[in-house]
């Protein structure tokens, strides 16, 4: 496969944000994140440029983090989303709460099942 696409990524440390772009090659990469510490919260693609859906495997000290942050309604979606995917107590306690916290209206409960209607 061939591709050549400038992933953007925003890390928030102590020190304040920083922008960056890397550029995807292949399928699967790894890239170093030269920073003397972990980040705080890590958002790929913050201006959902990238027409992909980008799996990225993110400590669960930073996702829980990014349940906080309150100014990335789009961040705290694909939070809820990977937290779904654990079954840690803490994960699951975590998502509860932000489910049912209201703060974003995007943020809410898949339904278990859905009923077709007929127009």
């Amino acid at each position: 496969m061939l591709l050549d696409l400038p992933l953007p990524v925003r890390f928030v440390t102590p020190g304040g944000i920083v922008e960056t772009t890397f550029p995807i090659k292949a399928e699967s990469e790894d890239f170093p994140i030269p920073f003397p510490a972990a980040p705080d919260l890590v958002r790929i693609d913050p201006g959902l440029t990238v027409l992909a859906r980008v799996t990225f495997n993110v400590p669960d000290a930073i996702l829980h983090r990014q349940l906080r942050a309150t100014n990335d309604a789009i961040g705290r979606l694909r939070t809820v989303e990977a937290l779904g995917k654990k079954q840690d107590k803490t994960s699951i306690e975590r998502r509860r709460e932000a489910l049912s916290s209201g703060t974003s209206h995007a943020i809410r409960p898949e339904p278990t099942s859905r009923r077709r209607t007929g127009i």
